[in-house]
């Protein structure tokens, strides 16, 4: 699905920040799958990293990095950047898809880029010279009202837009430090494979029912993922690529034993 001539939407996983420096599968799948993708004229991403009361567009025409993860990382990391720029048009366009969806937003100037943004964004374009226009999850609203969200912003594909939700697939963190601190490697467990394995299920088969209401029909949904925010992007995806989607595959692995690193394109059939 990916090279069609209009863009798929994405889901993608993007794991911990130093995946910018770690050799692994994840990585390479993101730096190729910038280069395999015709290039976008603008960049739409949701991130599980910034969530607000209500849906929040940020409209900055330089965002600034942000280094949301603490210390105790490579140092290398705090001295990277992504200099991309925002985009008024892009924003403009945005609040134009809502309203006429009635669905309420407002306008932030001074969010920046968080590293669920900005590091998966500069492994797929590393040049940083596409518009970026970053959107917050709500908080406590449902995986419906996400895909809602996405629905109403599908025509923006249509103006050659790159629409994203950045999460993960699977993202257990109490156990992937398990994993992070343990002296050998330790397999993945059977329920984040299990859950990955469901939820390609309900992808191929569409069955939209079943992932909206993903907390009561897959299976340990609270083990794999104890808070909603790294999953609720999968929905902005699904729902931007539209009411006639077909959702593909695109990579999955593992870090840290649970950390799913899967990824998925959505397109209109």
């Amino acid at each position: 699905m990916i090279g069609e001539a209009i863009l798929p939407t994405l889901f993608i996983s993007h794991g911990p920040p130093d995946l910018l420096i770690t050799d692994c599968p994840s990585q390479k799948f993101l730096q190729m799958l910038g280069k395999k993708m015709p290039a976008p004229s603008g960049i739409i991403v949701v991130s599980a990293h910034w969530q607000c009361d209500r849906l929040t567009i940020s409209n900055n025409e330089w965002p600034r990095t942000v280094y949301d993860f603490g210390p105790g990382f490579n140092e290398a990391l705090y001295s990277m950047n992504y200099p991309a720029h925002g985009s008024f048009e892009i924003v403009d366009e945005i609040q134009d898809c809502l309203n006429r969806q009635s669905i309420d937003s407002q306008i932030v100037h001074d969010q920046g880029l968080d590293h669920g943004a900005w590091i998966p964004l500069k492994l797929m374009y590393p040049k940083a010279d596409i518009p970026i226009v970053q959107i917050s999850l709500m908080k406590e609203e449902s995986a419906t009202t996400h895909w809602r969200t996405g629905r109403a912003l599908a025509s923006l594909r249509l103006k050659n837009y790159l629409l994203i939700g950045s999460g993960s697939i699977t993202h257990n963190l109490k156990d992937a430090m398990e994993s992070f601190t343990a002296k050998e490697a330790i397999a993945t467990p059977d329920y984040a494979t299990t859950f990955c394995q469901w939820l390609d299920r309900q992808v191929q088969t569409r069955r939209i029912e079943q992932l909206l209401d993903w907390l009561n029909m897959a299976p340990e949904s609270r083990r794999v993922h104890p808070t909603d925010e790294h999953f609720l992007p999968f929905f902005f995806a699904l729902g931007a690529a539209g009411p006639d989607w077909q959702g593909k595959l695109e990579h999955q692995s593992f870090l840290y034993s649970t950390i799913g690193m899967g990824a998925y394109s959505f397109s209109s059939s």
